[in-house]
């Protein structure tokens, strides 16, 4: 098994992490930290709890036997030097529109970030952290119906905080850790912050959607106005791209001139050459 080899190999701590979180009693019942889960996502899907009692948990994992990101891939990442994490939030009416769930919550995990003292992120849509275009951590949106009127929406996120050299070698994209960034990194304190983050976030979106965050959105855009291509199954789309919607839909530009939008989706995005 990889390890880490200097201090962000320090476990993980529920007592260290909650002392960070500055008394906050909303998430003292609801925070689970484990050595090892299938994944963290399915943790709290499996919580034999009703939806409005997992609103606001957070489960933590120093490994996944499991993990997933976008599209069924592996998520790739050196087990206890790592932050996995996922949180879910009770939604009811009148918070219908969740298409802009995981772009509000990477404004978060990037505020997060800045909270500890990373500078230079970046995002690329529709749900990847970047630092100067290369991938640092990467969320997955999931939600399950809790009745006729209210949905259960589990936030998934992982971050690169040390990765060893095998299981870089395995991520076939361009990647950094935060080892690489700003050195070691006390775990314990960064999940804290972006479990308040997090948290801000849910009680904003509840109230106003997606718009209080589409401006941060747009300005964190690694690919503002660049051109692209958008693979979309076996169709490749070259266009520029303009930003994204009130929704979070993405919004590119083709060559003759017509705009499309875009949606989470089987989609991935590469700069055009």
């Amino acid at each position: 098994m990889s390890t880490c080899a200097d201090r962000s190999s320090q476990p993980l701590d529920r007592d260290e992490i909650l002392s960070h979180l500055a008394g906050d009693s909303f998430v003292v019942d609801r925070l689970y930290v484990y050595h090892e889960v299938e994944s963290t996502n399915l943790c709290l899907l499996e919580k034999n709890v009703d939806a409005q009692q997992l609103s606001g948990a957070v489960c933590v994992a120093e490994t996944q036997s499991a993990g997933r990101g976008r599209r069924g891939r592996a998520w790739i990442a050196t087990p206890y030097c790592n932050v996995m994490l996922s949180a879910s939030w009770h939604f009811e009416p009148p918070t219908a529109r969740l298409a802009g769930l995981s772009l509000a919550a990477a404004v978060s995990t990037v505020r997060a970030l800045q909270d500890y003292g990373v500078g230079d992120l970046g995002l690329k849509w529709p749900n990847d952290i970047v630092w100067h275009e290369k991938k640092l951590g990467g969320l997955l949106v999931e939600t399950r119906s809790a009745g006729q009127q209210s949905t259960l929406a589990i936030v998934g996120l992982g971050i690169n905080v040390r990765l060893a050299e095998d299981d870089a070698a395995l991520i076939d994209q361009p990647w950094v850790d935060l080892a690489t960034i700003i050195g070691v990194v006390d775990r314990n304190r960064l999940v804290a912050y972006i479990i308040t983050r997090l948290h801000e976030m849910f009680r904003e979106f509840t109230a106003m959607g997606f718009a209080p965050f589409q401006p941060e959105w747009e300005r964190l855009d690694a690919f503002s106005n660049r051109w692209v291509h958008l693979r979309q199954g076996e169709h490749t789309i070259e266009g520029q791209v303009l930003g994204v919607d009130d929704s979070g839909g993405l919004r590119v530009v083709d060559s003759l001139g017509i705009v499309k939008t875009f949606y989470t989706g089987d989609i991935s995005m590469r700069p055009a050459t």
